[in-house]
């Protein structure tokens, strides 16, 4: 399996407001695809309570209605637009 990305408040946060571009993978799919997304909130884990942490994300080049879950255990890389890749 593969391991979770981990970002601490301050770097989750620092996303919130920012277009990233990101890699995604998942278990039980081969490859990864590459995703431009502007990031509108974050939800963290909270031990015993909710153990799936993820960014509230819309894609760039359509306006839903609601925004979508981006899972931090699908993300293999991320970058704000205009800043160096991390790849986790």
């Amino acid at each position: 399996g593969s391991s979770m990305a981990v970002f601490d408040f301050t770097e989750a946060v620092s996303f919130v407001g920012r277009t990233v571009l990101v890699e995604l993978a998942w278990d039980d799919e081969p490859g990864s695809e590459w995703r431009c997304v502007f990031v509108a909130g974050v939800v963290f884990s909270v031990p015993g309570v909710y153990e799936h942490p993820h960014f509230m994300v819309f894609p760039v080049g359509s306006k839903p209605a609601f925004p979508d879950e981006l899972m931090w255990s699908s993300i293999k890389a991320i970058a704000p637009m205009g800043r160096a890749l991390r790849v986790l």
